[in-house]
């Protein structure tokens, strides 16, 4: 029972970071479309953008760590 809760929660918490990820990406290139004139705009869209991509990666990262601890402690 414990075990099972565990996986759900750490999948859970996984896509939940995946899902973060995709909508800061998503705003920044919105923003950054939008504010294609001011230097200062389009910067802050490329750094919500590069914060989604690392969260994307960390999303993933435990996704993967999830999957490998339920195959090994099974």
């Amino acid at each position: 029972m414990g075990w099972t809760l565990g996986v759900g929660i750490g999948v859970a918490l996984g896509l939940a970071v995946l899902a973060g990820g995709v909508r800061l990406i998503l705003r920044g290139r919105r923003e950054g479309r939008v504010a294609a004139a001011d230097a200062d705009d389009r910067m802050v869209a490329s750094l919500r953008v590069a914060a989604g991509v690392r969260m994307l990666n960390k999303g993933g990262l435990l996704l993967v760590l999830v999957a490998i601890a339920a195959f090994v402690w099974r």
